[in-house]
C-alpha cells in the first residue's frame, strides 16, 4: 500500500508538491498512523510535522520504502521542516575567472 504524507514547512508557508511524500509500506492504516505517532511526526495538536496522510492508489513508485528506508524518510522530513537554504544571488563568474587566467606569451595568443 502506498501512503501519501504532507509535510508542514516552517521555512515558508507555501504548500508545494515537494512537501508530498509517497511511502510504500505493508503496514495496515492504523499501524501506519501509529508509526507516525510513535515518532512524533503526527499528533493531533495541529503543529505536528505531518499535516495530513492518506492512501494513494497509483501504479507509480513510492519515494521511500518504509521497511528499508525509514531513516532516510525521517531525514527528508527533517529537511522539509527546517527548510533548505535558497540561493538568493549568483556571483559574477567573470570576476572569479580573471584570477585564474594565465598570462599569454605572445600578444596574438592573448587575443585568440
Amino acid at each position: 500500500m502506498i501512503y501519501e504524507i504532507q509535510i508542514r514547512s516552517q521555512a515558508n508557508n507555501k504548500n508545494t508538491s515537494d512537501q508530498l511524500i509517497w511511502i510504500d509500506s505493508d503496514l495496515p492504516t492504523r499501524s501506519f498512523e501509529q508509526w507516525l505517532m510513535e515518532r512524533s511526526l503526527l499528533n493531533r495538536s495541529g503543529i505536528a510535522p505531518v499535516v495530513r496522510w492518506s492512501i494513494v492508489q497509483t501504479q507509480r513508485a513510492a519515494h521511500f520504502v518504509l521497511a528499508t528506508q525509514a531513516k532516510a524518510l525521517e531525514n527528508r522530513i527533517a529537511e522539509l521542516i527546517n527548510g533548505v537554504g535558497e540561493v538568493l544571488a549568483v556571483p559574477d563568474a567573470s570576476k572569479a575567472l580573471k584570477a585564474f587566467q594565465l598570462k599569454a606569451v605572445a600578444k596574438e595568443l592573448a587575443e585568440a
